[in-house]
C-alpha cells in the first residue's frame, strides 16, 4: 500500500524561485495549501500577502533566512530550492522528475546545485537586489554590470549544453522546472527571451 501524501504547505511568491516548487506540485497534482507571500518593494523583506504575520514571524518559525519557497512537511520545515523540488519530486517517483537512471540523478543535482548557487544566487540575485552585495548605494550600477556578465557567461552556458527539449535525458526532470523561471527572469533583465536555444523550450 503506497504511504500516504504528507501535509504540504508552500511558502512562495510568483516571480521567485519559489514558483518551480508551485508549478511542480500541480504538475504531480500533490494537494497543497499555498501561502502567497509579498515582498517590500525597499528591503526585499518577505511578509504574508494577507498580512497575517510579519517578517519577523516567518523568519523565526518558518524559514530561518526569512526567504521563499518554504515547504512545511507534518508540521516540519524544507527550505532551499534544489531541496524543495527534490522532495517533491520525490512523492511522485513514478514520475522521473529526478532522472531515470543513475547518471541523470547525478546530473540532475549537478544543475540544481549550478543554477542555485551560480545563476541564481551570484548572478540574478545580484542584478535584481544589489543591496545583498554592498551597502553603498552609489555602487549598485557596478554591482548590476558585473553580475550580468556572470548571467550572460551562465547563459551561454545553458545554451551550449541543452542539446534537446530537456535538460537531462529525454523527459522532464526538475531541472526543467528551474529553467522555466530562469526564462521568466530573463524580461527583468531586459534580455529577449527567446535569445539562447537552451531556453526556449520553457
Amino acid at each position: 500500500m503506497p504511504s500516504p501524501t504528507p501535509s504540504l504547505t508552500l511558502y512562495q511568491l510568483n516571480g521567485t524561485c519559489a514558483f518551480a516548487a508551485h508549478a511542480l506540485l500541480i504538475e504531480l497534482s500533490l494537494p497543497f495549501t499555498r501561502i502567497r507571500m509579498t515582498r517590500t518593494p525597499t528591503t526585499g523583506l518577505f511578509t504574508s500577502a494577507d498580512e497575517t504575520f510579519t517578517h519577523e514571524w516567518y523568519k523565526q518559525n518558518i524559514h530561518h533566512m526569512g526567504l521563499v519557497p518554504a515547504l512545511v512537511v507534518d508540521g516540519k520545515t524544507l527550505t532551499e530550492n534544489p531541496a524543495v523540488l527534490t522532495y517533491i519530486a520525490s512523492l511522485r517517483p513514478e514520475r522521473g522528475m529526478l532522472g531515470r537512471s543513475e547518471w541523470e540523478k547525478a546530473k540532475v543535482l549537478e544543475w540544481m546545485a549550478w543554477l542555485s548557487g551560480v545563476l541564481h544566487g551570484q548572478g540574478v540575485g545580484g542584478y535584481l537586489r544589489p543591496y545583498r552585495f554592498s551597502d553603498e548605494e552609489g555602487a549598485y550600477e557596478g554591482v548590476k554590470r558585473k553580475v550580468l556578465e556572470k548571467v550572460m557567461g551562465c547563459l551561454e552556458r545553458i545554451e551550449e549544453s541543452v542539446e534537446g527539449e530537456h535538460a537531462v535525458g529525454e523527459g522532464v526532470t526538475v531541472v526543467d522546472f528551474f529553467l522555466h523561471v530562469i526564462w521568466r527572469w530573463m524580461g527583468n533583465l531586459q534580455l529577449e527571451k527567446g535569445r539562447l536555444r537552451g531556453l526556449r523550450g520553457w
